[in-house]
C-alpha cells in the first residue's frame, strides 16, 4: 500500500509515524517547504515531493491531508475526484458537507479525524454508558484549558493557524471537545455561547468561550474552553440519577454510586508521548487503523462529514446569534 501524507507540519510528521508503526509499506510525503521536507526525510527516511501534484502522480492508494485548517478542502476535492480515500485532520473551518457525496460518488472512503475515540479514558466511559452502568444521564460539566504558546514551543505562537481569528485554537477546541462528549452522550439540539479576548496573547482570537448545550437525550451541560490556562486542563464531570463520574486528564476515571455512597477508581492506560509531545501517540495508531481498515473494507469508520458537519454548523450559528446580540 502506497499512502500520501499532505502536509509534513507537526500533525503531517505524526500521520508519517503512525504509517510507520503499521508498517505500511510505501509513504510519499508533499509539502511546500524545503526544510520539512529534508527534516522528514532525515528523520523518517521516506520519499518527499514539492508539489501535491508530484504525490498524486504517485498512484497513492490513499491520502492523507494534514495541511492546517482552513486550507485542506482543494486537497481533498481533488484527492476523492481522483478516486483515493481520504482522512482529513481536525478541521472546523471549512465547510466539508459535500464531500460525502463525492465519496460516494467515486466509491472511496472520505472521513474527517476523530482522535479522541480512541482515547483509552473516554472510550471506558463510552463503554459504560453504553452497558447501563450510569444510569439515566442529567447533566455535564466541562472544562478544558491550555496556553497557546504551549501548543507548538519550537515556533512563535503568533503564526500558526491557531492564532487566526478564523481558525483561532479556543473556537477550535470547543468544536473538538464537543465532538467526543456528542459522541458519549448524544447530538446537540441547542447551543448558545459568549466568547471575547481576555488576555494579552498578541493574537486577534476570542481566547476564552463560555458554552450552554442540550442535547437529544435531554442532558444539559456547560463548557469552559480557553487557551489561556497558565496549566493545561482537561476534567468532566457527568451527573446521573444515581452515579457521578469524573475525569481528569492523565488520572483514573473516578465514579461515586449513590447506594455505595462512596467513591472508586477506574484506571485507564496512559499510553506514551512522542518526545516533545504530551498526547500518547497509541490513539493517533489506532485512529490511522481504523481509516486504513475502513479504505480497505474490513469495518466501518464510524464518523461522517455530516457529524463533523452537525458541530460545525450548530456552532457556527451561536456565533452569529452572539455577535448580533
Amino acid at each position: 500500500m502506497r499512502v500520501l501524507v499532505a502536509g509534513l507540519g507537526s500533525m503531517g510528521k505524526r500521520r508519517v509515524r503512525n504509517l510507520q508503526a503499521l508498517e505500511v509499506e510505501e509513504i510519499v510525503g508533499y509539502d511546500v517547504r524545503a526544510d520539512r521536507r529534508a527534516e522528514t526525510e532525515d528523520r523518517y527516511q521516506i520519499r518527499t515531493v514539492p508539489s501535491f501534484e508530484q504525490g498524486m502522480a504517485a498512484d497513492p492508494y490513499a491520502v492523507i491531508v494534514s495541511v492546517p485548517a482552513g486550507g485542506q478542502l482543494p486537497y481533498l476535492e481533488v484527492a476523492l475526484a481522483a478516486g483515493k480515500h481520504c482522512f482529513n485532520e481536525t478541521n472546523f473551518v471549512e465547510d466539508l458537507s459535500h464531500l460525502e457525496q463525492l465519496s460516494r460518488d467515486n466509491q472511496v472512503v472520505g472521513v474527517p479525524s476523530f482522535t479522541t475515540r480512541f482515547n483509552p479514558a473516554i472510550r471506558k466511559i463510552w463503554e459504560m454508558l453504553q452497558a447501563g452502568e450510569l444510569g439515566e444521564i442529567l447533566a455535564f460539566q466541562h472544562h478544558c484549558g491550555d496556553y497557546l504558546p504551549h501548543w507548538h514551543p519550537w515556533e512563535d505562537y503568533r503564526d500558526p493557524y491557531y492564532a487566526k481569528r478564523e481558525s483561532g485554537g479556543a473556537r477550535e477546541m470547543v468544536a473538538f471537545e464537543l465532538q467526543w462528549i456528542t459522541w458519549l452522550l448524544g447530538g446537540v439540539t441547542r447551543l448558545s455561547c459568549y466568547h471575547d479576548k481576555l488576555s494579552d496573547l498578541d493574537t486577534n482570537i476570542d481566547d476564552v468561550y463560555q458554552v450552554l448545550v442540550q442535547l437529544d437525550s435531554q442532558v444539559l451541560g456547560s463548557l469552559q474552553i480557553d487557551v489561556i490556562s497558565p496549566a493545561s486542563s482537561r476534567v468532566i464531570t457527568i451527573m446521573g440519577t444515581d452515579t457521578i463520574i469524573s475525569w481528569t486528564h492523565d488520572e483514573p476515571i473516578r465514579l461515586y454510586q449513590r447506594e455505595s455512597e462512596s467513591w472508586t477508581e477506574i484506571p485507564v492506560p496512559r499510553g506514551t508521548p512522542f518526545e516533545g509531545y504530551s498526547a500518547p501517540e497509541e490513539q493517533y495508531i489506532e485512529e490511522i487503523k481504523s481509516f486504513l481498515d475502513a479504505a480497505t473494507g474490513r469495518q466501518d469508520y464510524g464518523y461522517t462529514y455530516s457529524d463533523y458537519q452537525r458541530i460545525v454548523d450548530t456552532l457556527s450559528a451561536a456565533e452569529r446569534e452572539w455577535r448580533a446580540s
